[in-house]
């Protein structure tokens, strides 16, 4: 079965077409859903990074090999005299050979009145082998116990800063 140019282009249109608007109605369910878990948790939500996250975080992100990082679907809120940021965390890994952009879901804190990145407590990235919508959860549930339980989530009992990972 043979196309004709203008049937070919026309096929390669309609698949195009049809292929962002899949595209377009998974990005809105996911806008959708965590404007959702920004409710339900009493933060806000922002599809895109209002409060240049994405300058600031580079200096301190914790994997080796990361660039080109940029923060979207930023769910935000107060913790008494800080900010909390949960964010998904896009980044290229690899340098010479097999560089792929991933995706993981980082938190942390900032002082009310200071935007600087030296402020900011430790980067705490949810578990990459979880769907990013889980990783979300994972991060809040373990903020909410941590305040549950007194300690701070950015910190050790101790006063040291927390390990990178989530657990």
């Amino acid at each position: 079965m043979l196309f004709t140019p203008l049937q070919f282009l026309a096929l390669t249109l309609a698949f195009t077409a049809g292929a962002r608007i899949i595209y377009v109605i998974r990005r809105n369910r996911r806008r959708e859903a965590l404007q959702d878990l920004a409710r339900q948790w009493r933060m806000h939500y922002s599809a895109h990074d209002r409060f240049d996250i994405s300058d600031r975080l580079a200096e301190r992100f914790p994997l080796p090999g990361a660039a080109e990082i940029r923060a979207v679907d930023v769910i935000y809120g107060t913790e008494g005299e800080h900010y909390r940021f949960i964010f998904t965390a896009e980044y290229t890994q690899g340098v010479v050979r097999g560089k792929h952009r991933l995706r993981r879901v980082v938190s942390f804190r900032e002082p009310k009145g200071r935007s600087s990145s030296a402020n900011w407590t430790k980067l705490i990235l949810a578990p990459e082998e979880l769907e990013p919508l889980a990783q979300y959860e994972k991060l809040h549930d373990q903020i909410s116990l941590d305040k549950i339980s007194g300690a701070s989530p950015d910190v050790t009992s101790s006063g040291a800063p927390l390990v990178s990972q989530a657990t």
